[in-house]
């Protein structure tokens, strides 16, 4: 009687095991990456740029938020230098265990063909983790030059070639190439000044030892309240709600001075897929953390969460969208 019993319920449960099987082994993954031991100590995140700019404040808002979540320190280690080169290379060539992860940025797309000797390959040394935020950058004037629209600006610098310059975070990164973009567009001579960071160009900005800088939002919010600056266009489609005044270069008449300035964690290749994937799925816990968002947006971000594959596919449809004007640019 009980093994006709036992035969009778295993027929009748035989669906719904093998239900609970299926749950089961879809869960397995999970199970799996919840068991691995990484983070076992703290994690560094390398942005290639001085503390203070908009790299830097992306990097250590989601640091803080990584902490939480990972039970591990999240270091922000600013490595500032030659458009973003220093920093970059010092990733790639790291220990691809998942303790050192790049803060990757749209100028490194690019950036080999303007300088063919650095040591990393933005398609070929990292693996792409998480998509995080994107920022538009903002073209500012000393607040005592007599320029309060780019169509000033641009009557200016034909009136007076090479007297107007422009700081920027350094040579081949994004606030170059709209640099570039815009003496192009407007056939201007313009002056460009590099710089390690943006933040480091502000005393001579306020100081009138250079004119204009293209900045982030979040790095000139601060000197705008002020008086000091004074923002003349914003380098995207479309006006941003922290600088609501601020026309685009479109509607300025310059619809071709626009730079994607985006933000996205790497780590070197080689870095084991379960280390990635609980990377990536820390940061899209992150990303959909209200406080995480308002503060972005509050800095003049945009949440802009993207996962591997995505994330990697942004990469590389930036990388050659980018490389095509770099190489329009270098060969003038």
């Amino acid at each position: 009687m009980m093994k006709k019993f036992t035969s009778k319920a295993a027929a009748l449960m035989g669906c719904g095991a093998f239900t609970a099987l299926t749950a089961f082994a879809a869960l397995a993954p999970f199970h799996a990456l919840a068991q691995t031991d990484w983070p076992t100590r703290p994690v560094t995140l390398v942005v290639q740029a001085a503390a203070g700019g908009g790299n830097d404040a992306v990097a250590r808002k989601l640091a803080e938020q990584m902490r939480k979540i990972l039970g591990q320190p999240v270091v922000v280690d600013n490595r500032g230098g030659a458009g973003g080169a220093i920093g970059s290379e010092s990733v790639a060539r790291a220990n691809p265990d998942g303790y050192t992860l790049l803060l990757l940025t749209t100028g490194e797309t690019y950036y080999k063909v303007l300088n063919p000797s650095v040591k990393f390959d933005v398609a070929n040394d990292f693996v792409p983790i998480s998509m995080v935020a994107s920022a538009p950058l903002i073209l500012a004037v000393n607040s005592t030059l007599p320029l309060n629209s780019l169509a000033d600006v641009v009557a200016y610098a034909k009136a007076n070639p090479g007297k107007l310059s422009y700081e920027t975070a350094g040579i081949g990164s994004p606030h170059h190439m709209a640099g570039e973009m815009l003496s192009k567009a407007a056939n201007v001579n313009l002056l460009h000044v590099p710089y390690r960071g943006t933040a480091l160009a502000m005393n001579d900005l306020i100081a009138n030892q250079v004119s204009m800088a293209w900045s982030s939002p979040i790095a000139l919010s601060a000197f705008v309240d002020a008086g000091k600056v004074r923002p003349i266009i914003v380098a995207d489609s479309k006006r941003i709600p922290s600088y609501p005044n601020v026309p685009t270069a479109s509607e300025s008449g310059y619809a071709d001075v626009k730079f994607d300035n985006w933000f996205g964690v790497v780590a070197p290749k080689g870095t084991p897929p379960a280390v990635i994937k609980k990377l990536s799925d820390a940061i899209s816990l992150v990303g959909h953390d209200a406080a995480f968002t308002t503060r972005l947006k509050e800095m003049g971000f945009q949440p802009m969460i993207q996962g591997p594959e995505e994330f990697g596919a942004r990469i590389r449809q930036d990388r050659d969208k980018y490389t095509r004007i770099a190489q329009g640019l270098k060969a003038q």
